[in-house]
């Protein structure tokens, strides 16, 4: 007979002559150790070794064994199992072992994917998507929102304002609000605004930004405010001055380090209506998702702005052992360090916070999302 013998993920000692099977070896820790301690085992006799794992990034000993980007690993047979290939996900395996790999994403889902298969696609991201399902090494240094999807997103005809202040300057922050609740008034966008605030002092700037409710869960940019070097009580002058101005039903602000006494501040005055929000890893990998799902699914339209779109595209997910992260390439941080990017994602994250049920009311506060 045979004895199967389950091990826990440290390095294995003592199992000469023994078939070994690592499973999900992306997500280990102490890979290497692991590995090179599991390769002795199968010295003798016509022992085998089998790795098999969803893929993690392009990071990790199981990439690079499978990819042999690096150097060679001999001896082994590769084999990629997406989800064309399990009848449990598709409804015509045999066409699809053919078809499918040459077709994109999107049309093979529809064509060959069960409902099932389609219902996971169409509530997660791309990458993720095709991390998990379709075998694909997405790259720690591909931005997390290409120039692909911000073109697609960017409307040319789109209705919103943009102010820049420097220093104790806040006049076109607070005509950038008046004419925002001008063209509320005459119906040009929509009547219920929800907004974020990534906040900066010296190096970064403060990006103040405001998104529309849609009926039908679009949340275009509307309001664009880009405060540099400023000191907090003018910050707070122009919050103030856009809580009183416009109807605006949610609004999330970075409480972590220097914001932290703003926040407190603004929330004092607009408990209702406002949060402050701490930018941990967990944080910023949901604000992170919901922004890139709403660029791609077209709920979130940008105007044409250049820095917009290069502050989008500058941030990257970042895969450091198991834990995934999000950063600004060094390069860009001079330009601007994302702040774009964390203010659109808290003000799409502050809108999602809210549904609408028809003639112009509300759902109650983090029941329903958009997608």
């Amino acid at each position: 007979g045979a004895r199967l013998t389950s091990l826990t993920g440290r390095a294995p000692r003592g199992r000469a002559r023994s078939h070994v099977r690592l499973d999900e070896f992306c997500f280990v820790q102490n890979d290497r150790q692991i590995y090179a301690a599991t390769l002795p085992i199968i010295s003798k006799g016509r022992r085998t070794l089998r790795i098999a794992s969803s893929p993690f990034g392009t990071q990790g000993l199981f990439y690079e064994i499978y990819s042999e980007v690096l150097r060679p690993y001999p001896g082994y047979t590769r084999k990629r199992t997406p989800w064309w290939e399990i009848y449990a996900f598709c409804v015509n395996v045999r066409e699809a072992r053919i078809e499918a790999p040459f077709m994109p994403t999107e049309e093979r889902v529809r064509r060959y994917g069960n409902e099932r298969m389609q219902m996971l696609y169409d509530n997660m991201l791309l990458e993720d998507f095709g991390q998990e399902f379709e075998c694909d090494f997405v790259g720690s240094g591909d931005a997390w929102i290409t120039f692909e999807e911000i073109k697609r997103a960017q409307d040319h005809d789109l209705v919103y304002r943009r102010a820049r202040c420097t220093g104790k300057s806040i006049t076109n922050a607070l005509n950038a609000i008046d004419r925002l609740a001008d063209d509320l008034r005459q119906g040009k966008v929509e009547p219920i605004l929800a907004g974020g605030i990534d906040v900066g002092r010296k190096k970064d700037t403060t990006e103040i930004f405001f998104v529309g409710l849609g009926g039908n869960g679009s949340m275009p940019l509307r309001l664009m405010i880009s405060l540099a070097n400023m000191e907090f009580e003018f910050q707070q002058e122009i919050i103030m001055y856009a809580m009183r101005s416009l109807p605006i039903v949610r609004l999330l602000i970075d409480q972590t380090g220097l914001g932290r006494n703003l926040a407190e501040n603004v929330v004092k005055l607009w408990q209702y209506k406002t949060a402050g929000v701490n930018f941990t890893q967990a944080g910023k990998q949901m604000w992170a998702s919901d922004l890139k799902k709403g660029i791609q699914t077209l709920a979130v339209r940008i105007p044409m702005e250049r820095d917009l779109a290069y502050q989008l595209h500058s941030v990257k997910r970042v895969v450091r052992g198991t834990t995934l992260t999000f950063d600004v390439e060094q390069d860009s941080k001079e330009k601007g360090h994302g702040d774009m990017f964390w203010a659109l994602a808290l003000a799409v994250a502050a809108a999602k916070q809210f549904v609408f049920i028809g003639d112009g009311n509300m759902l109650g506060e983090g029941i329903v999302t958009y997608w």
